[in-house]
């Protein structure tokens, strides 16, 4: 299913539309839906495939390790709280507890964990030659323990999160973990993805915070 609705992405023009929004809304070249693996399943209802019943939308496939760990869809709707579908995986259930791009982290560099994936596929598309990028999915989500050893070894952590109430809390939780956390100082209103799509330097930001 995760390969067939990548090729759909990169080769349909049904997905033409999807293409679109990851260009001109999230700023995410197809290099970047290659990098990922990012898919489309068109229509508004459900697909079915491999065992697995998916929502429409764009496929957001999380690995770990090299293995299929979830699946998170952007479905084609502006509906808060219902943008972001994840769907089970294997053992039935939708895994709890990742942390997207883990494997961007090396020892010795920086560490940038920004709230969603998109968020994080724009930063490493940008950045992911000085630091490595990872989140845990959403604001709400603090980085998991079992990840946190692998965060040890980064000489900053760099926050990415929102300036909204989510936001704040997430930042505060993540800063609580290390005195190595910096805050990037995105301009009021702004997410990650709205300072880059805006003309905003994200690497002079990040070289700005790791030389704070």
């Amino acid at each position: 299913m995760v390969t067939e609705a990548h090729l759909r992405l990169l080769r349909d023009p049904a997905a033409a539309r999807a293409g679109a929004y990851l260009t001109e809304q999230r700023g995410l070249r197809p290099e970047a839906w290659a990098y990922g693996r990012l898919g489309f399943v068109p229509g508004r209802g459900y697909a079915r495939g491999h065992g697995l019943r998916v929502p429409a939308g764009i496929l957001i496939p999380w690995f770990c390790a090299g293995v299929l760990w979830m699946v998170n869809v952007r479905r084609p709707t502006t509906v808060p709280g219902q943008r972001y579908r994840r769907i089970a995986v294997g053992d039935g259930q939708p895994h709890q507890g990742g942390l997207y791009q883990a494997w961007t982290v090396a020892r010795g560099r920086p560490v940038l964990v920004t709230e969603g994936e998109f968020d994080a596929l724009l930063a490493y598309q940008l950045i992911g030659d000085i630091a490595g990028v990872v989140t845990p999915g959403a604001a709400s989500n603090g980085v998991p323990a079992r990840w946190l050893p692998l965060l040890a070894g980064a000489p900053a952590i760099l926050s990415a999160h929102d300036a909204d109430a989510a936001g704040q809390q997430g930042a505060a939780r993540l800063g609580a973990l290390s005195a190595r956390v910096r805050r990037l100082a995105l301009p009021a209103g702004q997410d990650l993805t709205d300072f880059v799509v805006s003309g905003g330097d994200l690497r002079a930001l990040v070289a700005g915070a790791l030389c704070r």
